[in-house]
């Protein structure tokens, strides 16, 4: 199932889980049903057939002697079959003794933060939950609830994780309504449910892991049709619960403290994540270029920065870009904007002059966790240092280094010496480590003008466009990926996400679907070039002299080596990267010929030797049908060595 059929499943699943929600859930469980009992018995086939083969020995004696006979002409083959079968088995059954990875964070106990663990109480006697079994605080900007399997898959723990950040940036108010959408997943049983799913997902994870590491290629007739068929459609139902679950939280969560509060607190969310990620990171890692050691209280500046109010003029278009942004299918949570509309929360109160949320009295930190807050800080400040510190000091040689590189391409580029790579490298650099994306697009707009097909120069050039949502910047793009297949993949990625940004969700989709056709052009195109067979066609090669020359060398080194061929394989995707053919005959005419051996040493030599000549497949025409040599030896100009 390619990305535009998934979507396809999942949009057409939506309008039935809303029209019928119970039928909707019990498709789910039937699925998730469905998935645990084939990997179990997958687990349980070797128990399986021991009982039936008893149950034949007793039932008909006659016919399981018949059988010994049969089966014993063949015993070293049915054994090794066995073996496979029976380790694929014990695989699978480890896979549910796999531990699932559990949250980490610091534990908090009800006696060292009472104000926190009554929010909690309140909530969950409005909403009818069970009070989370372990309450973490960790440093992430999140909020989360997650259910871990006691044994197996029977019976559940949940864990609360609350990032120290997200705390220190939100009011008590705004904090009370994400608590309430948290406990509303646990209310409707959501994490207990997604919890299951997850299981089964990380089950079947872990199994086909080790089924790819021990290369059991010869009992994949046991899952591979079954998981082909079944993962794509599973993931599809669980991704639309997943959704209706966030939009059912946040019903829940107005109902308790008020749809503007849980609304308010989105907003406040979205913008101050964007200065957790985008700025104060990129700040503290900026640091690494003066400084050869890590700072030591990076959480109390953290604290500091999301305590400041927002900045009308930066934080205005934050949020206006953000309302752009329409509800995809790369993420379970809904849009921003579709979040804020169903909470009745208007697009055109958001974004003006004004219209930002003002942060006011204590922050959810220091009202539930006083000055436990601040310890957990240093906490995390002293494991933040530790963590970084074997890093922090390479990092800053490396941009020692980056800087004298930089110094040098400019002195370049200044005089007038530079070539096309290296104002490209500058370029690259002044964007991605100095973020100067000005002096970037001047120095990628030189390169065209000296070179308009550029394929670098462009996609470069449109990224750093695409970010500041100028349409522009997609004509580049696709120009770009159209001279250079490599760059296609990329191009969807980036394409696909702009246009979801900017509220174009259709055309988005079209990226999808060009995707889609590009992986499936990848494969024909693997399949025409792993091997060559009678039915091809040969023409002449595109090595230049100087290779041809190389080539040359490398084949005199052998002297079981008569003649050699050289010519390209005729494919019709993707031309412009030839497939050149090597054929080497390792005896002359009238000559004791070669052990077969002995040539295909030859050949395997002698490819390690011109691998870096654009030579794709080394052959020896011994080796190869008349077909194949006739053909070859046809094309003009191929014979491109004689042994004199």
């Amino acid at each position: 199932m390619n990305q535009e059929e998934y979507i396809s499943l999942i949009r057409e699943i939506e309008p039935k889980a809303k029209e019928n929600p119970g039928a909707y859930r019990k498709k789910v469980f039937l699925l998730a049903v469905l998935g645990y009992a084939y990997i179990v018995g997958i687990a349980l086939l070797p128990i399986i057939v021991v009982l039936a083969v008893i149950a034949v020995a007793f039932v008909v004696p006659a016919f399981f002697w018949i059988l010994i006979k049969l089966v014993g002409k063949f015993v070293f083959l049915l054994l090794a079959a066995v073996g496979a079968i029976f380790a694929a088995c014990w695989s699978a059954f480890r896979s549910f003794l796999r531990d699932v990875a559990v949250p980490e964070g610091t534990p908090i106990g009800r006696s060292e933060f009472p104000k926190l663990f009554e929010l909690l109480d309140e909530i969950s006697e409005k909403i009818k939950a069970p009070v989370p079994d372990t309450v973490l605080i960790d440093s992430g900007f999140n909020a989360s609830v997650m259910n871990t399997p006691r044994f197996l898959f029977f019976g559940s723990k949940t864990v609360l994780t609350l990032g120290l950040p997200l705390m220190e940036a939100l009011s008590v108010e705004n904090f009370r309504a994400v608590l309430a959408h948290e406990m509303g997943h646990i209310s409707r049983r959501h994490g207990r449910y997604a919890g299951w799913i997850y299981q089964l997902r990380a089950t079947w994870a872990h199994f086909l892991e080790e089924q790819e590491i021990n290369g059991s290629s010869s009992i994949e007739f046991l899952y591979s049709r079954f998981v082909n068929w079944y993962m794509p459609f599973f993931n599809a139902y669980s991704f639309v619960l997943a959704r209706e679950q966030e939009r059912e939280a946040d019903r829940m969560a107005a109902e308790m403290y008020g749809a503007a509060t849980m609304a308010e607190s989105l907003v406040v969310i979205h913008l101050k994540e964007a200065h957790y990620g985008e700025q104060f990171y990129k700040n503290i890692f900026d640091g690494a270029r003066q400084n050869s050691s890590p700072p030591k209280d990076l959480f109390s500046a953290l604290r500091r920065s999301l305590h400041r109010p927002f900045d009308e003029t930066r934080d205005a278009v934050l949020l206006m870009n953000a309302l752009t942004v329409v509800t995809d299918y790369s993420d379970t949570h809904p849009s921003l904007a579709e979040r804020l509309e169903l909470l009745g929360y208007k697009k055109e109160d958001n974004g003006a002059t004004g219209s930002l949320p003002v942060q006011r009295g204590q922050t959810a930190a220091e009202f539930f966790l006083g000055d436990q807050a601040v310890e957990l800080g240093r906490q995390f400040d002293a494991s933040w240092e530790t963590e970084m510190g074997a890093s922090w000091n390479a990092a800053h040689q490396q941009w020692k280094e980056l800087n004298a590189r930089i110094e040098e391409l400019r002195s370049k580029h200044e005089a007038g010496t530079a070539t096309t790579e290296e104002v490209f490298e500058l370029a690259d650099v002044t964007a991605s480590q100095l973020g100067d994306t000005e002096e970037s697009k001047r120095l990628f707009r030189g390169i065209l003008e000296n070179e308009p097909d550029h394929s670098g120069a462009k996609f470069a050039l449109g990224n750093i466009l695409i970010n500041e949502r100028d349409d522009e910047g997609v004509r580049l793009i696709n120009e770009a990926a159209e001279k250079d297949f490599s760059l296609t993949q990329f191009a969807c990625d980036i394409l696909y996400s702009y246009f979801n940004a900017t509220g174009r969700g259709e055309e988005a989709l079209e990226y999808i679907r060009r995707s889609d056709r590009f992986q499936d052009t990848l494969e024909v195109a693997a399949r025409e070039r792993q091997d060559i067979t009678v039915e091809d066609s040969f023409e002449e090669h595109s090595l230049n002299e100087d290779q041809l020359e190389r080539v040359r060398t490398k084949l005199g080194y052998h002297e079981e080596i008569s003649k050699a061929y050289l010519v390209r394989k005729v494919v019709w995707y993707f031309k412009e990267h030839p497939v050149n053919v090597l054929a080497i005959l390792t005896a002359s005419q009238g000559a004791a010929k070669v052990k077969r051996k002995d040539a295909n040493l030859v050949r395997e030599v002698v490819g390690g030797q011109v691998g870096d000549l654009d030579i794709h497949f080394v052959l020896t025409l011994e080796a190869q049908p008349d077909a194949i040599r006739r053909k070859i030896e046809a094309v003009n100009g191929s014979l491109i060595y004689k042994r004199s």
